[in-house]
This record gives C-alpha cells, structure tokens and sequence, in this order.
C-alpha cells in the first residue's frame, strides 16, 4: 500500500493512468503478473472510488475495490469482509461507506448541480465505480487470435459483432500480449457502429475535429489507411493518450493538432473530403473506463465547451 500510496501522489492526470502504470511496472519488474495486476485493481479503484473529490488512499482504496471490484475476486472479499459489507445489495454498501467515510454524493462529479433530476444519480455512480461492460474493437485478421488469449485466460465474453467483443466485470486488459501488439482497442459499441457511416477512399483528406483519445481516427485509418488524417483536441492530456495508442496499435502519428475551433476555422485548414465531429463533448463517456478523468476535469471545461 505504501508504493501504490506514493505513486498516487505523484501522478498529475497528464498521462493516462493505464500508460503510468506500465512506465512503473518496468522500473519495478519484481512484481509479478498477479501483482500488478492487484496494484492496477486498486490504482483505479482509488478514482473510481473518489471521483471529483479528495479522499484518502486509505479509504478510497478499500472502499472502491469492496463496491467495484468482481464478486469472484479474492481481493474484493478481503476488503469486504474487513470493512463489514459481505452482504446486502449495492446500493446498501454505498449507504455504509457513506455513513463510515463521509464521502459526499454531490462532490463525485464535476458540475453535480447540473445533472437533470430524472437521471437516478445512485445508478449513474455504480456505472462509473463498477462498470458493467467493455467493448474491444479488434483489429481486421486478428479477431481469433484475440478470441483465443480471452478463452486461455478463462474472461467470459461475448461477441455481438464478428470485429466487437464485450466483457463484463473488471478484468487487466493491459497485462494481455494482444495488447501489447497493438491488435484491439477499448472503444464504446456506439463509437464503433458510426464507422459504418465512413466511405474513406485513398488519398482523401479527413479531419477528426474532436478526436479525444483517437478511437474512431484509429478506426477510420484501419479502413483505409491512405487517407491524410488531421487529428484535433484542445485538452492536452487526451492528445497524450491519442499518441500513446497511436504508438502502440503501430499506426504513424497523423498531423495533430490542439485548438479550440469555438473560436473559428485556422487559416489553410481544409478544405476535407471527410469531417467527424462527436458534438457536444465533454469525454465524460470515457471516464467509466478512464476514472482519473473525474479527478481532474474542471467544470470550467465544460462552459468552454457550450460556448
């Protein structure tokens, strides 16, 4: 707990969480398979647990992995049974950590005041401290051999496309070879679906005017890969994670850019053959998966952006 404590303090939210891990995992490679991958169960347990407010590691720690982690997870019955939650449902868990921590349901996310009251708030937190499911995109010709690592690794799956598969529960993706080679990507089924409104053809110029972490510019470049590619964000640290899963699905960098386009169209940009836009967006749909987004997104942001 100590070193998963210090390295708490010094993560800043520039990096994606995932990408820090594994930088500290190969300057400790002591630890073994299993344990990082408890030491990345609880890394994200912490954000998940927290959300937007402070709260010790010592509480956020225990608590996230009691209400988020896997009902078959060993880890997960320790912490429950040492904080005295072995039964009841969810949401009589979140009661008890309430009433033990004094965690504060209004300081979970940014901008609380805003969410519209038919939205069951209860529910909206268990989707981001224990997230259903997942949805891998798998790279063309790679599907089985992905499909096989998931069955050796005994992860129950499902397949609702031939290129889509979706997990359930909390598993350690980025610990799997077929991540490492670069042969799938974490992408929302509803991102997915929109490349089959894409028609790219080669030598076509694309523009990705919000591209957040790169799923669907990466998805568009595996449909045709001659295409030019400008990339745009204006949030640094999202652009981070574009180049790093540039880099490791082994796709060259397309031309990126950081800019605000609320405050108009740069000169000698464009014209396109082909524009996407995923309007308005806050890139809170990514923080089920990505938690440290909670802690460091700024409301302000958010009125940037409605602007």
């Amino acid at each position: 707990m100590d070193r998963l404590e210090g390295l708490l303090k010094t993560y800043n939210g520039r990096t994606p969480l995932i990408a820090y891990l594994k930088l500290f995992f190969k300057e400790h490679r002591n630890m073994g398979s299993s344990d990082r991958r408890r030491f990345t169960a609880m890394a994200m347990a912490h954000f998940r647990m927290a959300g937007a407010q402070d709260m010790p590691t010592g509480t956020s720690i225990p608590w996230g992995m009691a209400l988020g982690g896997s009902e078959d997870d060993a880890l997960t019955g320790h912490f429950r049974e040492t904080l005295g939650v072995t039964s009841g449902s969810w949401a009589e868990m979140l009661a008890a950590m309430q009433a033990a921590t004094g965690w504060k349901e209004a300081a979970y996310f940014p901008a609380y005041e805003g969410l519209t009251d038919q939205l069951p708030v209860a529910d909206f937190i268990q989707s981001h401290v224990k997230p259903s499911s997942v949805f891998l995109r798998i790279a063309p010709g790679r599907t089985e051999a992905v499909v096989a690592e998931l069955n050796e690794k005994g992860w129950p799956f499902s397949r609702p496309e031939d290129h889509i598969l979706q997990l359930e529960g909390h598993h350690p993706l980025h610990l799997l070879a077929s991540n490492d080679k670069g042969w799938w990507e974490i992408q929302d089924i509803a991102s997915q679906q929109t490349g089959s409104w894409w028609t790219p053809e080669p030598g076509q110029l694309w523009f990705d005017c919000c591209a957040g972490s790169g799923g669907k510019s990466l998805q568009l470049l595996e449909q045709e890969p001659a295409i030019k590619l400008v990339v745009n964000d204006n949030r640094a640290p999202v652009l981070d994670e574009l180049q790093y899963r540039f880099d490791r699905a082994g796709v060259a960098i397309p031309k990126m850019m950081q800019a605000d386009l609320s405050e108009g169209i740069y000169e000698g940009l464009g014209p396109f053959d082909g524009i996407i836009a995923d309007l308005p967006c806050s890139g809170s749909g990514t923080w089920g998966r990505t938690p440290e987004r909670l802690r460091y997104f700024r409301e302000k942001d958010i009125e940037k952006m409605a602007g």
